[in-house]
């Protein structure tokens, strides 16, 4: 039996390079070491046994395996293009297969599947993903943004002008667009943390703060109720909640008289 001993920076993929011998019968001759885990002074074998007589065996196994799922995805007109959602998780199914083992001299080097059964069928992944496409101008009558409690209204807090409202609820609250619009700003801003700004024409302008991720992009067209975010506790925040803002040219107004 020829052997050889492991230098520092050798791999199977080399050794068997340097001896010209096929990867996979490399690893066949060596089923007891780990390929990835390689270590100088280690001794691999390059050949099988010198023996008068190899010594070929059969053998038939039974083994489980994992049948791997497939992922559906539907489509949903009432649901926006940034929108997608799963309905049903995936889950592996289970296989029994019978298989020929073939071993020369005790060392597998061949196997052949006899057959496959399946015991438990795999559940498929179902993706629904919005096809409905944003109107980019405003209809003048906003939506609540988000689900929660009011925790602040507009006006002096402080001793200074609170410029919106505050909704409160847990981290994670999806925040939708108060009308169409489009979006004119996206991205981390100071005291309002992660800001999303969208322009609704006629000179209203809406501000979401201190969300926790943002999934509309700048420059892209937003239809009322679309999601655009998370709420979270981003910039100068003392918890979870949605800073909400309505300003006309730039001023900012009282969100409640713009809210049903």
């Amino acid at each position: 039996m020829e052997e050889y001993t492991v230098k520092e920076g050798d791999t199977f993929w080399s050794i068997s390079k340097a001896f010209d011998i096929d990867h996979d019968e490399l690893l066949r001759l060596n089923p007891d070491m780990d390929p990835e885990k390689l270590k100088p002074g280690q001794n691999i074998c390059l050949s099988y046994p010198k023996s008068l007589l190899n010594v070929v065996t059969t053998e038939v196994i039974e083994y489980e395996a994992p049948v791997p799922f497939e992922t559906e995805t539907r489509e949903d007109s009432s649901m926006f293009k940034n929108e997608s959602k799963v309905i049903q998780e995936g889950k592996e199914g289970l296989k029994l297969v019978e298989a020929r083992l073939i071993k020369v001299n005790g060392i597998e080097q061949d196997k052949e599947v006899i057959s496959e059964k399946v015991i438990k069928e795999p559940v498929k992944k179902i993706v629904v993903k919005g096809t409905k496409t944003p109107v980019s101008r405003g209809s003048g009558k906003l939506i609540w943004p988000a689900r929660g409690r009011l925790t602040s209204r507009y006006g002096r807090r402080w001793g200074r002008l609170h410029k919106g409202i505050d909704i409160a609820n847990s981290r994670g609250t999806p925040v939708y667009a108060a009308d169409s619009g489009k979006v004119i700003s996206t991205g981390y801003n100071g005291g309002y943390g992660n800001l999303v700004k969208i322009d609704h024409g006629g000179g209203m302008v809406t501000y979401y703060a201190h969300l926790s991720k943002i999934v509309v992009s700048s420059g892209s067209s937003v239809s009322k109720g679309q999601l655009i975010g998370y709420m979270g506790s981003t910039g100068r925040s003392t918890g979870p909640h949605l800073h909400f803002e309505v300003r006309i040219n730039g001023s900012p107004r009282n969100p409640i008289s713009y809210l049903p």
